[in-house]
C-alpha cells in the first residue's frame, strides 16, 4: 500500500492503481482516479469492484459536474446514481421542466418525496401541464409582420355566422 501511495504521488497512476488492486484496495484506485477526474480509468476499476464502489464513483462524478456548473450532466448523472432528489433539485432550479416532467413520469408510487419535490417546482414555476420554458424564438423581431406599414385589423370576439 505504501509503495502504491508513493507511486501515485510520483504521477505513476497506472502502476499505483495496479498495486492498490492487488492489495484488494480497489476503492483506493477508484478514489485516486476520481480525484484526478479521470472517470474512464476510475470506471474500469469500479467495474471490478462491488456495486457500492460503482455507485460512489457515479455520485462523485455527478458532484464534480455540478461543481463545474455542467448542470445538465450533473442532473443526468445523479439520476444514474439513484440520487433522484438531487437531480430533481437541479432540474427544478434551472427551470428545465420538460426533463423534470420526464423524471416525474418515471417515478414509482412509493417515491412520494420525489413526487412532492417535482410538484413544488411545477407550482413554483407555474407550469401546470404547459411548457413554461419553451425554446426561445430565433427571430428577435417581436413584430411577426414584415410589412413596416401594416393596416389596422379588427379582432372579433367570436366568429361571424355565415
Amino acid at each position: 500500500m505504501l509503495i502504491a501511495t508513493v507511486l501515485a504521488h510520483m504521477g505513476k497512476f497506472q502502476e499505483a492503481a495496479k498495486l492498490f488492486s492487488q492489495a484488494n484496495r480497489v476503492e483506493r484506485a477508484i478514489a485516486m482516479y476520481s480525484d484526478l477526474c479521470r472517470w474512464d480509468e476510475a470506471r474500469q476499476f469500479a467495474h471490478n469492484a462491488n456495486p457500492e464502489h460503482s455507485q460512489e464513483l457515479v455520485r462523485r462524478q455527478a458532484a464534480w459536474a455540478e461543481e463545474t456548473n455542467d448542470l445538465g450532466v450533473a442532473a443526468d448523472t445523479y439520476l444514474k446514481a439513484g440520487d433522484t432528489l438531487k437531480a430533481i433539485s437541479i432540474l427544478g432550479e434551472q427551470k428545465w421542466l420538460d426533463k423534470l416532467a420526464e423524471v416525474a413520469r418515471g417515478l414509482s408510487k412509493g417515491q412520494t418525496a420525489e413526487m412532492q419535490a417535482c410538484l413544488k417546482y411545477f407550482q413554483k414555476h407555474k407550469a401546470h401541464g404547459a411548457n413554461s420554458n419553451p425554446t426561445p424564438n430565433p427571430n428577435p423581431n417581436p413584430n411577426p409582420n414584415p410589412n413596416p406599414n401594416p393596416k389596422p385589423t379588427v379582432t372579433l370576439p367570436c366568429p361571424i355566422p355565415t
